[in-house]
């Protein structure tokens, strides 16, 4: 094997080794600091606290709204009608802006990465309006 391949492969598998080291140490400070997360936001409405400085830095509670679909109690996951609902609800209160026809390119590409290996070809209808990248990237596993 070419020398300079094969130094480059093993700087590559040290690098998969430290970055793939790495999450899993973000992981578990991630993990760790949503636990204390939880027990100061506990804290702060206690004590009636919103900030706290502490070594240079502050501590602060952080307010923000979020908005979905309200999904009743007898609706499972995969019912379409809290959507319904909602888009019933932005049109009738003139947020028509808001409504967009979209589609979930994860779910697209699952579908098409299954026709491929079931040797089945694209739908006539995706062409062009559909592309489909075959992309390439080099990976690590253990042998």
């Amino acid at each position: 094997m070419n020398p300079l391949i094969e130094e480059d492969i093993k700087t590559y598998v040290d690098l998969a080794d430290g970055i793939k080291e790495l999450e899993a140490r973000v992981k578990g400070w991630k993990s760790d600091k949503a636990k204390i997360e939880k027990r100061i936001l506990e804290n702060f409405s206690e004590t009636g606290i919103s900030s706290i400085k502490i070594d240079g830095s502050t501590v602060y509670l952080h307010r923000q709204l979020w908005a979905g679909t309200d999904r009743h109690e007898d609706e499972d996951d995969e019912s379409e009608e809290p959507k319904i609902r909602a888009i019933a609800a932005l049109r009738a209160a003139g947020c028509e802006d808001l409504i967009k026809e979209n589609f979930n390119v994860m779910t697209l590409s699952a579908f098409v990465r299954e026709l491929d290996q079931n040797k089945e070809e694209l739908p006539a209808e995706f062409e062009g309006a559909i592309k489909v990248a075959e992309v390439y990237s080099a990976r690590v596993r253990r042998s």
